[in-house]
């Protein structure tokens, strides 16, 4: 029987220098255990409406261009056959681990993304899906950047 994860990312607010704390905005993505690093970071950028148009990367902490970090993939989502990473089911195997992806390395928007159950992957269903929402998506531009 194959799993579905059940991956919560939240969107962290910069309080300090490398130093967040929750903003209460989060989507719960259901996603296939086959599912790739790659294919997750667009799961949670089209959950909040965001376009795919910069680096990202995933790592255990929020010290993103530290050497404190034993887990990093960075991505390019322009080359024509970008690295996926490795499958989910690689990455989470309990409940409660957590990586954190940094998205757009000048605007450095941060997700806490955490696995928070399984269920039972259904052939009859489109993945990924927003399973659970709280709050509004932010704006990937504010107008003050503009």
């Amino acid at each position: 029987m194959e799993q579905a994860f059940i991956i919560r990312a939240t969107i962290m607010e910069q309080v300090g220098a490398r130093r967040y704390r929750e903003s209460g905005v989060w989507r719960e993505i259901v996603v296939s255990g086959d599912a790739t690093l790659f294919d997750l970071a667009k799961a949670i950028l089209a959950s909040v409406h965001f376009d795919t148009d910069h680096l990202f990367m995933f790592t255990d902490t929020t010290d993103f261009w530290g050497e404190t970090s034993k887990v990093r993939y960075e991505f390019n989502p322009f080359i024509q056959f970008p690295k996926k990473g490795p499958p989910l089911r690689r990455i989470f195997t309990r409940k409660g681990e957590k990586l954190f992806m940094l998205f757009d390395y000048g605007d450095e928007w941060v997700f806490k993304v955490k696995l928070v159950g399984f269920e039972t992957l259904e052939k009859s269903r489109r993945y990924p899906y927003v399973k659970n929402a709280m709050g509004e998506d932010p704006d990937q531009y504010p107008k003050e950047d503009k």
